[in-house]
């Protein structure tokens, strides 16, 4: 879904634009009440949230509910019936500045004061302490922040991909697994999920996982791109969709072989990987051929 198309769907429910901050925010159960409860957070977190993110967190709602379609916990429903990955997406787009240890623009430490006396008020905003963990130069502060907002709110997969990449900086690659695979089940297109687990495998030289987590992530790419290429007169959009899966697939390959070749000297598993990447047109393939597959 692209950047602008998010921002709508990001729309506070409804009425919300209108509306008081909420007092209490909706229980998290699902997924459709946990994407209500991201537009109340957004709310309550805009004054402090827009300056930072450049952005007004405030956005129209997409479309009127439909016919039905009462109240807000089923507009999310009905959006996320569309686009079953737009809670992790909504996520990624506020939040996807998420480098503890990258720099810091000069007003962070003004804006980290705002967040944090709103969050003596309002502990209950995982939102707020997922923005917060960003916020941090210390990786322990930042662990601290992010399983805050994770005990609140179990429905987002970005958070635990988050919190797994910070258990990866900290070497502690089986938290980090465990992350992945809690992440896993809260997308429906996992190959994001899939590739970052098989790296956290690639880090602890657990080759049998490392294959296993790839060819699944290799299985769904493929299984996507036939899907594709079942209408034989594709669109200009799934033609760049086509592309793009052959592209992902090709590489997926690559990185597979020369993690077998170069960091585990098995030239019989890397160069049947390498040969794939050849396949999907893979430029730098064939000159690795020659080099290691002589």
């Amino acid at each position: 879904m692209s950047p602008s198309r998010l921002l709508l769907a990001a729309a506070l429910l409804f009425t919300a634009c209108a509306s008081p901050a909420p007092e209490g925010l909706t229980s998290p159960t699902t997924k459709a009440a946990a994407l209500v409860r991201f537009t109340e957070e957004l709310e309550v977190l805009a004054p402090v949230l827009e300056p930072a993110a450049g952005m007004s967190p405030v956005a129209y709602f997409v479309s009127k509910p439909a016919a039905g379609e009462q109240n807000s916990l089923s507009a999310a429903a009905h959006l996320l019936r569309q686009s079953p990955d737009l809670l992790n997406e909504l996520a990624s787009l506020y939040l996807g500045c998420f480098q503890p240890f990258g720099p810091h623009k000069a007003d962070t430490a003004a804006q980290r004061t705002k967040l944090r006396a709103l969050l003596r008020t309002r502990p209950d905003l995982d939102l707020g302490w997922v923005w917060l963990a960003s916020t941090q130069k210390n990786p322990a502060q930042a662990l601290t922040a992010l399983s805050r907002a994770i005990a609140l709110n179990q429905q987002v997969g970005y958070y635990y991909r988050q919190r797994a990449l910070l258990y990866v900086l900290q070497d502690n690659y089986a938290a980090a697994v465990q992350d992945c695979q809690k992440a896993l089940p809260l997308y429906q297109d996992r190959s994001g999920v899939y590739q970052e687990l098989a790296d956290i495998y690639a880090l602890q030289h657990d080759d049998q996982h490392f294959s296993q987590t790839s060819e699944v992530r290799l299985a769904g790419l493929r299984h996507a791109l036939t899907r594709l290429q079942r209408y034989p007169q594709a669109k200009g959009f799934q033609q760049d969709s086509i592309r793009r899966l052959r592209e992902l697939l090709g590489y997926g390959h690559l990185t597979k072989a020369l993690y077998f070749l170069e960091t585990r000297h098995q030239p019989t598993v890397g160069c049947a990987d390498l040969a794939k990447a050849a396949a999907y047109g893979v430029e730098e393939a064939p000159a690795l051929q020659r080099q290691y597959c002589r």
